[in-house]
């Protein structure tokens, strides 16, 4: 996941890194995701930001989970942004991201309802008004973390589809909601299960897709056991690597 939104507003900050992996079908940038959309070409993206979880001040737990592997946020970026700035951060990235989709394109951007403070704060705000939403796909995870009075326990998220006016499905009877359940036990504190972006990319024609938040590189692999491109983006090190491993690995299908 790219980590680092106050360091400029600029998207073009700097020519295109080096590959920190890169194969027949992948490659995975150790990056800033601004430093990398203005070089590369896609007409897909799968991706989940940090869903900025908790209070900047620390003084709260998450809140919208109590997964403890995320009581602290991610390896390099504590998730506690202050939320005015994280809806400036998500708009930006969206915002640039639709520029550089073709008339064909589309953007799958998972994300949650976040309970904070007796209000919800909807993931709507968070992409930009430009993008055209074209549906809200239900997500269940069939499993839920949060036991309170204040509201009833939450199992699904959502996986926004924002599309252009050429996007269309390649087949008919796919269903709006995903019982994909969530995944557990890997090395990532919020991993979201292979499964959920195969869902995506085998009822869409593409040709690269793009995860700009690409954590485990779980959006990557399954481009990859489906014979297609992928090019990722991630700030941490220990995630890259992690991602490479996976990558290296033969192609399941």
């Amino acid at each position: 996941m790219s980590t680092d939104p106050s360091a400029t507003s600029e998207i073009t900050r700097a020519a295109l890194p080096a590959p920190y992996y890169s194969d027949e079908h992948v490659t995975l940038y150790h990056a800033d995701n601004r430093d990398v959309i203005p070089h590369i070409d896609f007409d897909l993206v799968f991706t989940s930001p940090p869903y900025n979880l908790s209070d900047p001040d620390r003084k709260k737990k998450p809140s919208g989970t109590s997964y403890k592997a995320l009581a602290d946020g991610y390896a390099s970026y504590g998730d506690n942004m202050p939320h005015a700035e994280y809806v400036a951060w998500q708009n930006e990235l969206t915002a640039a991201i639709w520029q550089k989709l073709p008339e064909t394109g589309a953007m799958f951007y998972n994300h949650k309802q976040i309970n904070r403070d007796g209000v919800a704060r909807l993931p709507l705000e968070l992409v930009d008004p430009e993008c055209t939403l074209r549906q809200v796909i239900t997500w269940d995870r069939s499993s839920g973390h949060i036991n309170c009075h204040w509201y009833y326990t939450p199992r699904t998220e959502w996986v926004l589809l924002y599309a252009k006016q050429g996007f269309r499905l390649n087949q008919l009877g796919v269903f709006d909601l995903w019982k994909v359940p969530f995944e557990t036990g890997t090395e990532h504190p919020a991993p979201f299960p292979l499964a959920l972006p195969m869902r995506a990319l085998t009822t869409v024609d593409f040709d690269t897709v793009f995860d700009p938040f690409s954590g485990s590189g779980t959006t990557l692999r399954a481009a990859k056991d489906l014979g297609k491109r992928a090019i990722g983006c991630e700030v941490d090190e220990r995630y890259c690597e992690i991602a490479a491993t996976r990558m290296a690995q033969g192609v399941l299908f």
